[in-house]
C-alpha cells in the first residue's frame, strides 16, 4: 500500500476523527473546571448606591460580597451631604464576588481653593485662569480706564477679594475692567499740597495716568514732600481726557507751594479697605 492510500484510508481516517473527538472533549473539560474554579461564569450585579449615606455602604455591597472604596468627594448644596452621587461600575452591571466598587459621595463641607491674582490680566487670560482654579466669571462692569477690557478689581460677593484668600470651587468671581481711553473729559484735579501718595490715588481716581515725578534735589524725605507744580496746570475751568498722563513736581520747601485751601485737592473716597475679616474678602 503507498503512502498516499494510507492516507485516505477508512482506519487512519477513523483514527483521525477519534483523536479530534478525544481533543474536544479534552477542552470542554478543561473550560468546565476552570470555570468553576476561577467562578467566571458566576456573576453578579452591582447594587443601585445612589443616596446611600456612606456610613451605609459597606453594609449593602457585604450582602453582594462586593467591596468599596470611596475615591472623591464633591458639594452639591442641593443633595444629602455623605451621599453617593456616582459609582462606577454602574447600576447592574454585572461583577464576579470580591469585586471592588468605587463611589463619589457628596462633601460634608464645600471644597476651598485659593483665589488667583487676576489684576492686570486681560478677561480673556483672567477667564482661563479662573477655570484652571475650578472658578468661573460672574458679572462684568467696567470703569475708565487706558487698558480697555484689562481687570482692574476682582469681586466676590459684591467685595474686593484678595489674591491667595479661600474662596468655594465653583463659584463667580465679579470683575471690574477698564473700558478703554475714550474721549470723555474730567475736570483737572487739583494736586497742590499732596504727598507721593495722595497724589497717586488722585490720579488713579481719576483714571489719569502717572507721569513723570520729579523730587526737588534737596529733599530729604520724599514721602513727606509735597506737590507745589502741576501739569496740566490747574484752573476752574481746566479739562483733561480720561487716560492722560499727568506730571507732579515735589518739594519740601514750603515756600515754594503757593495752595489754595479752599479747593478740594483730594478726590472722595468711595471705597473704604477693610481687612482681615473672617470670609478672607476686603470689604468694598
Amino acid at each position: 500500500m503507498s503512502f498516499f492510500s494510507f492516507l485516505f484510508s477508512k482506519s487512519f481516517l477513523k483514527q483521525i476523527g477519534i483523536a479530534i473527538g478525544v481533543f474536544i472533549v479534552i477542552i470542554f473539560i478543561i473550560i468546565f473546571f476552570l470555570n468553576n474554579y476561577t467562578g467566571h461564569s458566576k456573576t453578579i450585579p452591582v447594587p443601585d448606591l445612589s443616596g446611600i449615606r456612606k456610613e451605609k455602604i459597606d453594609s449593602i455591597l457585604s450582602a453582594y460580597d462586593l467591596k468599596s472604596a470611596i475615591i472623591d468627594s464633591v458639594y452639591d448644596s442641593k443633595k444629602e451631604k455623605g451621599s453617593v452621587v456616582d459609582q462606577t461600575p454602574e447600576p447592574g452591571f454585572h461583577v464576579k464576588a470580591g469585586r471592588m466598587v468605587y463611589v463619589t459621595v457628596v462633601a460634608m463641607q464645600p471644597q476651598r481653593v485659593k483665589m488667583p491674582n487676576l489684576v492686570d490680566l486681560t478677561l480673556r487670560q483672567a477667564t482661563q485662569r479662573l477655570e484652571t482654579y475650578g472658578l468661573k466669571v460672574g458679572k462684568t462692569s467696567y470703569q475708565p480706564d487706558i487698558a480697555k477690557n484689562v481687570v482692574l478689581k476682582q469681586l466676590w460677593k459684591g467685595r474686593k477679594i484678595i489674591p491667595d484668600s479661600l474662596i468655594i470651587k465653583g463659584s463667580s468671581v465679579e470683575l471690574v475692567l477698564g473700558d478703554g481711553l475714550n474721549d470723555s473729559e474730567i475736570p483737572v484735579p487739583y494736586f497742590i499740597n499732596l504727598t507721593p501718595e495722595q497724589a497717586e490715588e488722585a490720579i488713579k481716581s481719576g483714571s489719569l495716568l502717572k507721569g513723570a515725578f520729579q523730587f526737588d534735589s534737596d529733599i530729604k524725605d520724599s514721602l513727606k514732600a509735597r506737590v507745589y507744580k502741576q501739569r496740566p496746570a490747574y484752573s476752574s475751568n481746566a479739562i483733561i481726557k480720561i487716560g492722560m498722563p499727568v506730571d507732579l513736581w515735589f518739594t519740601e520747601n514750603e515756600d515754594k507751594i503757593i495752595y489754595d485751601p479752599s479747593i478740594n485737592s483730594m478726590p472722595a473716597d468711595n471705597e473704604e479697605m477693610i481687612e482681615g475679616t473672617d470670609e478672607n474678602y476686603e470689604d468694598k
